[in-house]
Formats: structure tokens, sequence, C-alpha cells
């Protein structure tokens, strides 16, 4: 499962690194946008596969303790969505349709669904940062990277929590040039979860080295 964790996550990788570059092309070739579009789709449902991967990882290496965070992390996803669809039906039948729509006309509309989505954003971030914490334990077990993904993972979680509340400061303040800091901030967190992913893949292949050459659970 280590090898086949390994795999997914770099392909998911890939698949989101593609989708964002064919994104920038979006406004001028509608077809690279339907292709952005399910390569992001793709990526959305590897990354399922690919905790899935990382909880039976952990059990196979003697590790129980990531499962329950893994889960629950899994759940708020499925929730989020759920919700998240809710939201923008609501959205989309209040809000006039105009290429820039005013944030607090947004915000306005979705009511309690906006305060449910912006709590389940705090709930994610930090089930995210207590993954961080996990991966770090799990690194006397498979290692250095998966030490390094776990500090890197605390950082981007910790920096999402905070864009989280300048979000809520600006919305609350109208002052929207912290959007920018925001927007910053969003870009800097991209590039540490794109580091945090590429650290699991290498660890998912060392354990899977490891547990081929001892002859564990990696041969099968």
């Amino acid at each position: 499962m280590a090898r086949a964790g390994g795999i997914l996550t770099f392909l998911m990788i890939g698949a989101v690194v593609l989708g964002t570059l064919l994104g920038m092309f979006a406004r001028q070739s509608p077809v690279m946008a339907v292709v952005a579009g399910i390569l992001y789709l793709v990526a959305f449902a590897l990354w399922f596969v690919v905790m899935i991967a990382l909880k039976v990882n952990f059990a196979q290496n003697g590790y129980p303790r990531g499962g329950g965070i893994i889960w629950t992390t899994i759940a708020l996803t499925i929730l989020m969505v759920v919700v998240g669809i809710a939201g923008g039906i609501v959205v989309a039948g209040q809000v006039p349709q105009t290429p820039q729509p005013d944030p607090m006309v947004v915000l306005r509309a979705l009511g309690i669904w906006g305060v449910i989505i912006g709590v389940m954003v705090i709930a994610m971030q930090f089930m995210f940062l207590m993954l961080g914490v996990r991966l770090s334990e799990y690194s006397a077990v498979g290692g250095g990277v998966w030490k390094g993904a776990g500090i890197v993972l605390i950082i981007a979680a910790s920096l999402g929590l905070l864009i989280t509340l300048i979000y809520v400061v600006t919305l609350l303040t109208e002052v929207w040039g912290l959007f920018i800091l925001a927007g910053i901030l969003g870009v800097i967190g991209m590039l540490l979860w794109a580091v945090v992913w590429l650290l699991i893949g290498i660890g998912f292949m060392g354990d899977a080295n490891r547990m081929a050459m001892a002859g564990g659970p990696a041969r099968r």
C-alpha cells in the first residue's frame, strides 16, 4: 500500500500542476478550462485515496494514532463540499450576476451558510495541524522525511488559519486592502502544500522500500 500511496501522491501533484498550467489559458480556450477542471477533479479523487493509503501505511508500520484524524479530515471534506454546494445555490439565487460581485452582498446572501463554512474551514485547518503533529511523531518509525512533512504541514496549516482570520477581519472592517495580504500569504501556502505532498510521496516510497527489504506488507 505504501508504494501505491507514493505513486498516487505523485500523480495527484502532477494533476494539480498540469491543471494550474492549463488554467492559465482558460480565458483564451474554453477547452483548456474544461480539461483543467477535469484534472482538478481527478486530483481531488486521488486525494481521498492517498489519505486512506496514509492511514493504512501508519497501521502497517505500527503507528495507529493518525487514523482518527485522517477519517475526521475526510468526513469534514465531504461535508464541506455538500455545504459549499448548498451555499453556492443560495448565493446564485440572491446575488446579481456581475463580473465582480460585492463581497458584502455575497456574505449577506450566504447568511448562516457562510458562518458554517467558515467554522468548517477553521476545523479543517486544525485537523491538518494535528495531522502534521502525527506525521512528525511517525518519523520515529518512517524516518526524517516524514518529520519534514509534518513540520511543513504544521506551518502550512497555521498559515491557513492566519489567512482565514485575515478574511474574517476584512469582511468585518471592509478594509479590502487586506485581501492583497491574504492573497500573498495564499501563494506561499500553496507552495508549502506542494512541499508537504512531495515529502509525503517520498516518505511513502521510502516506507515501501524499507518494508520490501524486510519482507513486509509492501510486497503485497
